[in-house]
């Protein structure tokens, strides 16, 4: 475990020893560890909906081209029309995962 020396505000370290006295935390270290916890879960939750805003920007074209083949009677795919298709849906589905 790496240890970290961080400076506060004094409105901010006021806050801290309050939550500590309140009894809402053992110590100052559990305070700061639960709002790094809590800084980055929502920061990879911004991330993540970020990426499926992305992906939602290409939904238009990606659904007039799906459009176009189920409107369309008889398809020939070729098949590394196939293999960049389903390379392009894989890439989409990691980002968001």
């Amino acid at each position: 475990m790496k240890t970290l020396q961080v400076e506060l505000s004094d409105e901010m370290a006021r806050e801290v020893e309050n939550a500590v006295e309140a009894g809402s935390f053992a110590n100052a270290t559990e305070v700061v560890r639960v709002s790094l916890r809590e800084f980055i879960s929502r920061r990879r939750f911004e991330l993540r909906q970020q990426q499926l805003q992305d992906v939602e920007t290409d939904t238009p074209e990606l659904e007039a081209e799906l459009l176009k083949v189920a409107d369309a009677t008889s398809i020939s795919w070729h098949p590394e029309q196939f293999r960049e298709i389903a390379d392009r849906a894989l890439q989409a589905y990691r980002a968001i995962k």
